[in-house]
């Protein structure tokens, strides 16, 4: 590793957590599969997204994730058959499904970076 290399790196380090977001969206402009097998991109809608919340406490987050998928933002899609994908802002991820023409954004939930939601194994449930 040459040191130019190993000063961006540890600059790296040093982000807050929306700040790397910010780096990766510009990083990634091409699709790109990661070691989990999930798909990464930038993405960015035009003037005719209609953005929609699939639970009241998810409503007062949707004029924030309209503007940010109109400036462009990261995604990873979670399900691309179902279209859901998580969506990275500064303050936010959100959950959402998309359509396939890139016109319509259902946001089914939201939290902020350093709250991630809680997973559930459902086969250790049942």
């Amino acid at each position: 590793m040459n040191s130019t290399t190993e000063i961006l790196i540890s600059q790296a380090k040093q982000l807050t957590l929306p700040e790397k977001r910010e780096m990766l969206a510009r990083l990634w402009n091409e699709e790109e599969l990661g070691e989990t097998g999930r798909i990464w991109k930038s993405i960015r809608f035009g003037e005719n997204l209609r953005v929609v919340a699939h639970a009241p406490e998810q409503e007062p987050y949707l004029a924030d994730l309209r503007e940010l998928l109109q400036k462009g933002a990261l995604e990873r899609i979670e399900n691309e058959e179902e279209g859901t994908a998580e969506i990275y802002g500064a303050d936010r991820t959100y959950y959402v499904a998309i359509t396939p023409e890139r016109e319509f954004a259902a946001l089914l939930s939201s939290w902020p970076p350093f709250q991630p939601p809680t997973e559930i194994d459902l086969e250790e449930i049942g």
